[in-house]
């Protein structure tokens, strides 16, 4: 009987030796899985995303690699993916898992803008963010490789505290108001 560790290798040296080919599905692109090396992958030179490295070096560090960059075949141009291989070749990753899709550069471009994009305009369901930081806290003391830290929980356990009225002070305060055109001064105290 295998052990997990056998299985993970032999999965590793499977998918490096022959890339798996989904067929042509309708409106699906056609993608081949596979592994390649770090070197041969290069950054889409028109990716004006800025990643946030440290994150995705402490992701690295604490998750390890997962997934796959999504790279055009023609360029070897990483089209998703370019600051986690980016992580990945500063730590010394040799290959990494890639989907590489045939398309032309202004179907690339696209796919690079929409995956970023869509990045950017998503949201999240600040209660189940909560949750699942406060569970992830609780179970590990820390919120390491998560690209969330305490003070970020912090804020959303303060969003869903019960909010007491506090006293408008300022409605207490009496001013002292001149008239512009006479000079005289008159106490004002607004009424709430």
């Amino acid at each position: 009987m295998r052990t997990p560790r056998k299985k993970e290798k032999a999965a590793a040296r499977a998918v490096s030796k022959k890339p798996a080919r989904v067929r042509k599905l309708e409106g699906v692109v056609v993608q081949n899985y596979t592994s390649m090396p770090i070197a041969d992958l290069k950054p889409h030179p028109d990716n004006p995303r800025k990643g946030d490295m440290r994150v995705l070096k402490e992701s690295l560090e604490q998750n390890d690699f997962y997934g796959a960059p999504l790279v055009q075949k023609s360029t070897g141009f990483i089209l998703v993916g370019n600051h986690r291989w980016k992580a990945a070749k500063e730590k010394g990753l040799k290959r990494l898992p890639v989907i590489v899709i045939d398309v032309d550069d202004e179907r690339a471009r696209r796919i690079m803008l929409v995956d970023n994009r869509s990045n950017d305009i998503a949201g999240y369901d600040d209660e189940k963010l909560k949750a699942l930081l406060q569970a992830t806290s609780e179970s590990t003391k820390n919120l390491l490789g998560t690209g969330f830290g305490q003070l970020d929980l912090a804020k959303l356990v303060r969003q869903f505290e019960p909010q007491v009225d506090q006293p408008r002070l300022d409605l207490l305060k009496t001013y002292t108001v001149k008239c512009p055109h006479c000079g005289q001064e008159f106490e004002f105290k607004p009424k709430g």
